[in-house]
């Protein structure tokens, strides 16, 4: 799916040079909640010893938008892969759960209501947490449509997955990070914008402080944030 995705907006015709501009997307992975493995909520973890024994651990997903550039009217699309070898996946098959918002796109006016996201889906194997793609339609130009300027200036939530950690220590890892902008003529850019990998360490012995996030960060509920590359690759 993101493959054929990506084809369609034509990623072999298009030439960027190495620092062309263009839009910055933040993917904000936070986590909200803990579970027993009986599903009976516990109190967050906020100890680098953090899970004592199996955890579920419920970890949200936002978007923010940012560095728009003049022939951008606002976020396309954003795909990535969610690596969690190192975890047992989905303890209740619950997958990735995505935002199933609905807008008006059209005010006052008759009808009008739309699903904000025209696609929010793992697009792998169902369940797997691998290859999570998210856009919005392209051919949007009405600025007074909610999702002309969605996650522009304010982070917008995407969906949410639960993660069934064993206990030790362990690692999340969101890979393949890519994203792009929708046009002012009503389409998505061509070509993609390669956003840097993420590592959420969970478990008894922290990773060292130059890694990208600490346990004390993510136990304590904060949103990591990892500026994505601002130039075209």
């Amino acid at each position: 799916m993101i493959k054929r995705f990506l084809a369609a907006i034509s990623l072999v015709t298009f030439f960027a040079t190495a620092n062309a501009r263009a839009i910055v997307v933040d993917l904000i992975p936070e986590m909200v909640a803990a579970y027993d493995t009986a599903f009976t909520p516990i109190a967050l973890p906020t100890s680098p010893n953090c899970c004592v024994g199996e955890t579920i651990l419920q970890f949200d997903f936002s978007i923010l938008a940012s560095d728009l550039q003049s022939n951008e009217a606002g976020f396309g699309w954003i795909a990535f892969d969610i690596d969690l070898s190192g975890a047992v996946v989905d303890a209740y098959n619950i997958g990735w759960n995505p935002d199933n918002f609905v807008i008006d796109s059209n005010g006052a006016a008759p009808g009008g209501k739309l699903p904000l996201w025209s696609i929010n889906e793992d697009t792998g194997t169902p369940n797997d947490e691998i290859g999570i793609l998210v856009a919005v339609a392209s051919n949007i130009t009405n600025p007074s449509d909610p999702r002309y300027s969605v996650a522009v200036g304010s982070p917008r939530y995407i969906g949410s997955m639960f993660v069934h950690f064993n206990g030790e220590d362990d690692v999340m890892r969101i890979e393949n990070i890519r994203y792009q902008a929708r046009s002012t003529s009503g389409a998505y850019l061509p070509s993609s914008i390669n956003g840097n990998d993420l590592e959420i360490y969970i478990g008894a012995a922290c990773p060292e402080p130059s890694t990208l996030i600490t346990c004390s960060m993510i136990l304590s509920g904060l949103a990591f944030r990892r500026r994505m590359h601002d130039y075209l690759s």
